[in-house]
């Protein structure tokens, strides 16, 4: 991948971004590159070493024709049936899921963390706070990436994407 400033990327673990600058960075005598990468709706910047950006996954956005693509495929009436004592498997593959920071492992991982949601509404009990948390994380994904690709604020993003899946804001 080409990282050049001003482009659209997305970091997995945290969301889309954009670069906004390259420094330079001595330390213990040796000097090395950086790129900054500025996240959308958060005030954190990072600064991540430029040798190492393919290493862990940083990609350009998504086009806003394959996103929109995506994010009607996801559904709240899209409800699977999941084994309740194969819970701790079900969470090692959400885990792998969110790990890879593709467009289409988001789209599975909040299938599968809605169907969860809804299971556990469904039976009044509460819904598991790891679960949660990977829900909440792959909708700021998605979200993150549609706001940058499509030229939106955040909040018209997130908007756009409960209004097209149905699903719930927890």
């Amino acid at each position: 991948m080409n990282f050049e400033k001003g482009k659209k990327v997305f970091y997995p673990g945290h969301g889309a971004g954009l670069i906004k600058d390259f420094k330079e960075i001595e330390f213990n005598g040796e000097t090395k590159k950086y790129v900054e990468i500025e996240l959308i709706n958060s005030d954190v910047t990072l600064l991540l070493p430029y040798h190492e950006l393919e290493d862990i996954n940083i990609r350009p956005v998504e086009s806003k024709t394959k996103l929109e693509k995506t994010i009607k495929s996801i559904s709240a009436k899209d409800v699977r049936k999941f084994d309740p004592s194969k819970y701790n498997k079900l969470i090692n593959e959400i885990k792998a899921l969110f790990a890879t920071g593709e467009l289409k492992d988001t789209a599975e991982m909040l299938i599968v963390c809605n169907s969860i949601y809804q299971m556990k509404k469904a039976e009044q009990k509460p819904y598991p706070q790891q679960m949660r948390k990977y829900y909440r994380n792959g909708i700021h994904y998605l979200v993150s990436e549609y706001a940058l690709s499509k030229g939106l604020s955040y909040d018209e993003a997130e908007e756009y994407l409960f209004d097209k899946t149905g699903l719930e804001r927890l």
